[in-house]
């Protein structure tokens, strides 16, 4: 009797545990299966470079309003480009895959791309103008968008007032520093200033445009750090 309400106990974790363990495997041993099928929209404008998550060994499919009529890859060897129709797929060969120009009947793109996990690549991003027909003309001391980690130093103004350093993602063209990162990081810090940058914000995102190029450290000062230092190139 004892032995049949084991074996029913049994049966009974089991047909329960079966499903989770299924679900786990496929979780942990097949990420590009759960991530498959996603649609990642863009919104870009020439001043509004775009990011696309890239993973070796997966290509990722670009799809435009329009076909693009010219490329231009800032790192040409280390990706491959396909074209599909008026859409393209991208292929990461390298580390540092750079940054892409696009030109459409519509208009002139920049799309940055940047390595991440199988899990978290990007299947399928659509690109949409945020401009009407007939942008600006390319200038390439305002348009070579690339994207940089960034850390940032901190030195309180009492010694109780301590911030542990960070490490950020920072869209940097010839002289503004951007980018959603950023500009979360900027908006916790109260009332920042910074030697020859100044804050500017577009469309409620906040970045620093500065009066030279964009050096490879910026001091900066706030009501709370007396010293604020942002260095580029951040392992």
């Amino acid at each position: 009797m004892d032995l049949e309400k084991l074996k029913n106990g049994a049966l009974k974790a089991l047909y329960v545990l079966y499903p989770i363990a299924i679900l786990f495997i496929v979780i942990v041993f097949f990420p590009r299966w759960v991530h498959a099928g996603i649609i990642r929209k863009l919104v870009l404008t020439p001043d509004k470079p775009g990011i696309v998550n890239l993973a070796f060994g997966n290509a990722t499919a670009i799809s435009f309003q329009t076909k693009p009529e010219k490329l231009v890859a800032g790192s040409p060897t280390k990706v491959q480009i396909d074209f599909l129709g008026k859409d393209l797929t991208v292929t990461p060969v390298l580390p540092n895959p750079g940054n892409l120009l696009i030109y459409t009947g519509a208009g002139r793109y920049v799309i940055l791309f940047r390595i991440v996990s199988e899990s978290q690549y990007d299947d399928v991003v659509e690109i949409n103008s945020g401009t009407k027909f007939g942008t600006r003309p390319l200038k390439l001391d305002r348009d070579s968008f690339h994207l940089e980690t960034v850390s940032a130093e901190f030195k309180g103004r009492t010694k109780n007032k301590k911030r542990d350093d960070a490490k950020f993602q920072v869209l940097i063209s010839a002289e503004r520093l951007e980018g959603e990162e950023f500009s979360s990081f900027l908006s916790s810090i109260r009332k920042i200033r910074c030697d020859r940058c100044a804050l500017k914000r577009d469309d409620g995102n906040l970045g620093l445009i500065c009066a030279i190029p964009v050096p490879f450290q910026i001091h900066c000062q706030s009501e709370e750090f007396r010293q604020i230092k942002l260095v580029r190139g951040a392992l």
